[in-house]
């Protein structure tokens, strides 16, 4: 087996495009094209995201279902030959959101985040399920063998949303990692969480520089109570003037001088 092949995952078409880097790495070749449709009929899964080389395959964490809603969950496909062997979960709990994933092999451990599903989050950030807590807060911890069974939901907080991606430590043996959260509804501000063992439990706490967490929070952005305020502005008049199902407003977060601002 050869680390030659690129897999990319299509998120709006529901497709996964492999590429082969040999023998030009500066021109791959498109070699194989996984439709949605085969997608949704192995795994019920869609909108495919983020892809990990696994221990028994190449691992693919999806947003939603066929219809754009939940679960999303994660399957497998072949090393060798890249077909679909199917869902990768026998027990999923209570976990219905999904996003990235990453693990502790030697510890037979996965760590999952959850966002939103693809309705919740295909016409950008959608303020009402925003402040709503629609978006969740938690990550799960997860048994890779033959288990594959939720263990343990890992809660930030209502405060905390969008827990995107996962980073462990580089040493396997080590049961820490890191989280990026990207807004804090009391502020907007991002945050970094470490997960950890604490005895025989994992749990999560807030990784932040030394100092006042209230003045110098990890990225280096201040509270903006009037950031936050537009926020709600626009949620409030979304809900008077339109209809839920019509569209969303997107909320762009831009970084000035040390602040985050939505425009």
């Amino acid at each position: 087996m050869q680390r030659r092949y690129l897999v990319v995952p299509g998120m709006r078409s529901s497709r996964i495009h492999i590429l082969d880097t040999a023998p030009d790495p500066r021109q791959p070749r498109l070699v194989k094209v996984i439709e949605a449709e085969e997608i949704i009929r192995k795994t019920g899964y869609s909108r495919p995201h983020t892809a990990h080389c696994g221990p028994d395959g190449i691992y693919v964490n999806a947003l939603g279902n066929a219809d754009g809603d939940g679960p999303g969950g994660i399957f497998i496909l072949d090393p060798e030959t890249f077909e679909i062997k199917g869902r990768w979960e026998k027990d999923r709990g209570p976990q219905h959101l999904s996003y990235d994933f990453w693990w502790h092999l030697g510890h037979d451990t996965m760590i999952t985040s959850e966002w939103g599903t693809p309705k919740m989050v295909e016409d950008g950030v959608n303020p009402e399920l925003l402040l709503a807590g629609e978006v969740r807060q938690r990550a799960a911890r997860r048994g890779i063998s033959t288990r594959r069974r939720h263990l343990q939901k890992l809660e930030l907080g209502p405060e905390y949303q969008m827990v995107l991606e996962l980073r462990p430590a580089h040493d396997p043996n080590e049961t820490y990692g890191f989280v990026g959260v990207v807004t804090s509804l009391k502020d907007l501000s991002p945050s970094i969480w470490m997960w950890h063992r604490e005895g025989s439990e994992p749990k999560c706490d807030m990784a932040h520089p030394q100092g006042d967490r209230d003045s110098r929070r990890a990225g280096g952005c201040r509270r903006s109570p009037a950031a936050v305020e537009g926020l709600r502005r626009r949620a409030a008049a979304r809900h008077r003037h339109q209809p839920l199902a019509r569209r969303s407003i997107p909320l762009r977060l831009v970084l000035r001088h040390g602040r985050a601002e939505a425009v």
